[in-house]
């Protein structure tokens, strides 16, 4: 959905979103807006401005609070800054990884970034600096408490936050990529994760935390009354990509390209290049917890790295 006034909902009186691609939170505090990510690129940076310059032509927008560092959710983050001085507020592992873009490439492609990936989606097209660094902390505005929780898991150092209007008390959690959404989760079943044993501790966290709205970074919002069949549903996903592993592992797919192939046959994938080192990276952070955990082992063979399993 594109970034406009037919896609901002409002969810409390002083808190609402984009519907998006990405979705983008929206925080008003007397005259300041607070971003809570900037969507995909530059030009959805310049649609937010002038979205929220026709809606709430009174107030400037103060920071974007970044959930994490990848460039679909701190895309526009560059433009606001350059043309509207709006602050950058990020954890501190976001913001050194904002800074080195580049560390992006070296986690999906070993090094180099392929070219592939050279798109806003992947990288951000410069640094983007950071104004101010967050930890898990509660801060009051005029108009809203706005409290941060860390949730690693799907990348490093991400940050979930939680908004809570004071004047109807409705509270409005911004998870980023710390919960998928349906929608995604029906689209791909293997979503990006860097470790799976922190995402699933980040989603009971997640369901443990009253609020009225749960908005992930991807798809639909859930209610406190859905949120834990939809907590379940992460978390299952998780156990399933586990299970999978292992069983291939056992059916002699025992290196780690052999296991990827193995997989997407399984899960009816036709590669291409991104989804190869998406998936790829995903499952070699599987691969290593599962090492971690006493489940699985790997030794060199014949040149080959080669996985068994212990249990």
């Amino acid at each position: 959905m594109a970034i406009n006034e037919k896609s901002f909902v409002k969810l409390s009186a002083n808190v609402g979103m984009f519907c998006h691609s990405t979705n983008i939170g929206v925080v008003f505090s007397n005259d300041e807006i607070f971003l809570i990510d900037s969507g995909q690129s530059e030009e959805d940076g310049k649609l937010i401005a002038e979205t929220l310059s026709s809606l709430f032509p009174e107030k400037k927008i103060k920071a974007v609070i970044q959930t994490h560092s990848h460039a679909d959710h701190c895309g526009g983050s560059l433009y606001l800054k350059k043309n509207l001085k709006t602050q950058i507020w990020a954890s501190a592992e976001s913001a050194r990884i904002m800074e080195v873009p580049a560390i992006i490439g070296a986690i999906y492609c070993g090094g180099v970034s392929l070219k592939e990936f050279d798109i806003p989606q992947f990288m951000p097209p410069e640094p983007i600096f950071t104004d101010r660094i967050l930890t898990e902390e509660k801060i009051e505005f005029d108009d809203v408490f706005i409290s941060f929780y860390f949730l690693p898991g799907h990348f490093f150092d991400q940050i979930g936050i939680l908004v809570q209007d004071k004047s109807d008390g409705i509270k409005s959690f911004f998870l980023g990529d710390s919960f998928f959404g349906i929608e995604l989760l029906k689209k791909t079943w293997i979503p990006f994760l860097c470790n799976q044993k922190d995402f699933r501790k980040s989603v009971r966290k997640i369901a443990s935390i009253k609020s009225d709205f749960y908005i992930p970074g991807h798809g639909s919002k859930c209610t406190f009354a859905t949120i834990n069949a939809f907590a379940e549903i992460n978390i299952m996903v998780t156990y399933e990509f586990e299970s999978l592993i292992l069983k291939k592992i056992k059916e002699g797919f025992r290196t780690t390209e052999e296991l990827l192939k193995a997989i997407a046959d399984y899960s009816s994938i036709k590669m291409k290049v991104v989804p190869f080192y998406l998936i790829g990276t995903t499952l070699r952070s599987y691969l290593s917890c599962l090492e971690h955990e006493g489940q699985i082992a790997c030794e060199i063979i014949d040149n080959k790295l080669i996985w068994r399993t212990l249990k």
